[in-house]
């Protein structure tokens, strides 16, 4: 994925290239994290485009991770969504470094807008996509459609799971309680046979 932002002057553009990979544990755990990390070179990976002279190509290395939210959760009574008490919902955790490569700007000063301006980002990626959602940004439901079997089929899939869990968790909870209704069965045969048999002494 290559991103790149427009900066006031007096700096230059930036870049970032970025490798993703995901770790898939949601069957077991209800858990899939994703991995990003900043490519430089295409020695590297090939598909990384040559440096552009005129921009400045940042590191990153950040990460996300997808986890049912509890309905107890503390950043549910901050956060500005209206959920119904009964809608099962997922708690995104986001992680990253960055270094924008302006060595002439405090840290501190860098560290306030990087945090003021994820947060603008987010809520703008959300509101993207809450209108692809709704069918009102018909190009980007085109391009999700061309890419399902490669990639959007397994996201929903994936999504699913976490949210709802998996098929093979909800076979082994029935089959945990048919077994407790089995063991429970037995043991009252076994207590009438016992009583049947029984002499008092």
């Amino acid at each position: 994925v290559q991103v790149q932002n427009d900066f006031p002057w007096p700096f230059t553009k930036r870049e970032v290239i970025l490798l993703g990979f995901a770790d898939d544990d949601s069957d077991r755990s209800r858990i899939v994290g994703v991995k990003l990390n900043s490519l430089q070179t295409p020695q590297e990976d090939k598909a990384v485009p040559p440096l552009d002279p005129d921009i400045v190509r940042m590191d990153f290395d950040g990460g996300l991770l997808f986890q049912p939210c509890p309905p107890n959760h503390p950043l549910l009574e901050k956060s500005r969504g209206n959920y119904p008490s009964d809608e099962k919902l997922i708690l995104l955790t986001f992680t990253m470094v960055v270094d924008p490569k302006m060595e002439v700007i405090p840290k501190k000063f860098l560290n306030f807008c990087t945090r003021t301006v994820i947060g603008a980002i987010w809520r703008m990626m959300l509101h993207v996509a809450e209108e692809v959602r709704d069918g009102k940004r018909p190009e980007f439901t085109e391009l999700i459609e061309s890419k399902r079997e490669d990639l959007y089929d397994w996201v929903e899939e994936r999504a699913h799971v976490v949210v709802h869990g998996s098929e093979a968790e909800s076979c082994s909870e029935t089959k945990a309680i048919s077994t407790q209704s089995i063991d429970q069965k037995n043991s009252s045969a076994i207590h009438s046979t016992h009583d049947q048999n029984s002499v008092p002494i």
